[in-house]
């Protein structure tokens, strides 16, 4: 199995808006994946933007004095987090990937919302992430997510992202999501319509045009066969979907830092900036040291985050048909 991460801090230094927790969302987020969860340093892809001093992880200058002699290029060497390398990060992290591999993506940064102009938000705007150059490159829309990242995860594989931004309840647009103040909130589905229901609607027109040109071969076929090994065959089909979830692609579980019209902010705590979200995420999951369900963790999340602010509500979403809360978390 193998264990690969993409992990984004973003302190928008010089401009807008600047944050000041997010370079260190991003290192105690590696420290966590390394630590605790298996994460070889060599498997991370970085990308941070802060001050000079702030930006350089410890597990490079650990690394650099075990590797001083190989002269090969470190894929874990921090990178700056503009629009282009955040895009080829995503791509090398689900480039290979096969069934049992574990990958993880974090944005600790600011996220926004624009005018959809597809048409598959019911809301009429887009969620997105802010690379630091997002001035002359452009936002990183929930859409490019869903066609980047998660329609590319194969069966088998999970992928676990962190968003710790604003307006990143649905940013990955998956089909299951809670809401509510603790985790034994209702099981919706996402107030719009994500690309992939869009996507799932074009390929049943097309699925309908294909079968008037195989009628005839059909109707050639054992009437038995066809009515009641079929039938089987569907109830079988539909079991591992309720099962597994989406047969297509791997599982994907979001937990973002608050709801689509929400804000995530940038706190002082104990004399450290950092995001409210991933201060709480990395608190709960080294005081259960990652023996808990997803509710356990979802209902810790949110009271955490409450005892810093009110004005945020950490969401869970995936795409895993019929997944139960109970199920133990797992990166």
């Amino acid at each position: 199995m193998t264990k690969k991460a993409v992990v984004v801090g973003i302190s928008y230094t010089g401009q807008k808006s600047e944050l000041r927790g997010c370079v260190n969302d991003a290192k105690n987020l590696i420290k966590l994946l390394t630590t605790s969860y298996g994460f070889p340093p060599e498997n991370l892809r970085v990308l941070i933007e802060g001050k000079k001093d702030e930006t350089r992880p410890q597990i490079f200058e650990k690394k650099e004095k075990k590797d001083k002699k190989d002269k090969k290029e470190k894929s874990s060497e921090p990178l700056l987090p503009t629009k282009q390398n955040v895009l080829n990060a995503l791509k090398w992290l689900v480039e290979g990937a096969k069934d049992g591999d574990s990958l993880f993506f974090s944005f600790s940064g600011h996220g926004t919302q624009i005018k959809d102009v597809d048409g598959d938000e019911t809301d009429a705007l887009d969620e997105a992430l802010v690379p630091v150059d997002y001035s002359t490159a452009g936002f990183i829309l929930d859409d490019d997510l869903q066609d980047l990242l998660v329609d590319r995860i194969p069966p088998g594989v999970r992928l676990t992202a962190i968003f710790d931004c604003c307006h990143s309840g649905t940013a990955l647009d998956l089909p299951f999501w809670h809401l509510g103040p603790t985790a034994s909130g209702k099981i919706i589905e996402p107030p719009k319509k994500g690309k992939k229901e869009k996507k799932e609607k074009k390929e049943k027109k097309e699925k309908g045009k294909d079968k008037d040109k195989e009628k005839d071969k059909k109707e050639k076929k054992d009437k038995k066969d066809k009515k009641e090994g079929k039938d089987k065959d569907k109830e079988k089909e539909k079991d591992k979907k309720e099962s597994k979830g989406t047969s297509k692609t791997g599982h994907v579980f979001l937990v973002s830092g608050c709801l689509d019209e929400q804000c995530s902010i940038d706190a002082v705590i104990n004399g450290e900036p950092t995001g409210a979200l991933t201060f709480s995420l990395v608190n709960t999951l080294v005081k259960y040291k990652g023996d808990l369900t997803y509710k356990e963790l979802l209902d810790n999340m949110r009271a955490g985050v409450s005892n810093i602010t009110q004005r945020q509500t950490p969401q869970l979403s995936y795409n895993v048909d019929g997944f139960s809360l109970d199920s133990k978390f797992i990166i």
